[in-house]
C-alpha cells in the first residue's frame, strides 16, 4: 500500500487518522532534521536549535532549562553543549548562585552567525509552510501546543510510582532504558558535524 493510499485511509477513522499523525510527525522531523543538517554550516539542526533556544535571551539557561524547552534531557543537552563550545558557539560556566547547574552562554560568534551565515536558513524555514495561509497556520500552532500538552500528561504518568493508578503502561521507563540503549544510528551528515 501506497503512502497515498494510507493516508485515504486514515482520513476516513479518527483512531486511524491518530496513528497517522504520529507517523507523519516522526517522517516530518526525520525529513527536516537530514535537510535542515545537510544545509546549516558547521552545525547540525539539532545544535543549531539549541543555539536558537538561547538566542535573543537576557539571561543564560542551566542544561535543565534548556532540555525542558527542547523536550530532551539534560545529558543530551550536555553533549550538544560541549560540541558547540568545542565550536566556539556557546560557553559553559558554572551559575554562582547555584554551583551545581551548568548555564550554556552564547558567545560573539554564534551572535554573528545568526545575522550572517544562519540567516539564509531561518529565512527558508518558511519554505515549510508554503501550503499553509495564515489561519491555518495558527491552527495548526494551536493544535501542536494539544499534542504538546498530551506528551506532557504520557510524561507525568509515567512518573508516578508503580503502586499508584496510572492511564499509562508502567513499563515506559524500561521501554525508554531499552530505546536509549538502542538508538538509532545518526545520519552521517550529523556525526560529521560532531553531534
Amino acid at each position: 500500500m501506497e503512502l497515498k493510499d494510507r493516508i485515504e485511509k486514515s482520513s476516513q477513522n479518527p483512531e486511524l487518522a491518530q496513528r497517522a499523525i504520529f507517523n507523519l510527525l516522526f517522517m516530518l522531523t526525520n525529513r527536516i532534521q537530514n535537510l535542515f543538517d545537510a544545509r546549516i554550516p558547521e552545525v547540525t539542526l539539532r545544535q543549531f536549535m539549541l543555539l536558537s533556544t538561547l538566542h535573543g535571551l537576557e539571561q543564560p539557561l542551566s542544561l535543565g532549562e534548556c532540555g525542558k524547552m527542547l523536550g530532551c534531557s539534560r545529558q543530551n543537552v550536555k553533549k550538544l553543549a560541549l560540541s558547540l563550545e568545542k565550536k566556539g558557539f556557546v560557553h559553559i560556566e558554572t551559575n554562582p548562585d547555584r554551583p551545581r547547574a551548568l548555564m550554556i552562554l552564547l558567545t560573539d560568534k554564534a551572535d554573528a552567525c545568526f545575522d550572517g551565515a544562519f540567516a539564509p536558513y531561518r529565512e527558508q524555514l518558511g519554505e515549510l509552510f508554503t501550503g499553509l495561509n495564515e489561519d491555518q497556520t495558527l491552527a495548526l500552532f494551536e493544535m501542536l501546543l494539544s499534542l504538546l500538552n498530551g506528551a506532557d500528561l504520557l510524561e507525568k504518568a509515567a512518573m508516578k510510582a508503580p503502586d499508584e493508578e496510572s492511564p499509562v503502561p508502567a513499563k515506559i521507563e524500561e521501554k525508554r532504558a531499552e530505546n536509549k540503549k538502542d538508538k538509532l544510528p545518526e545520519t552521517r551528515l550529523s556525526a560529521d558535524k560532531g553531534e
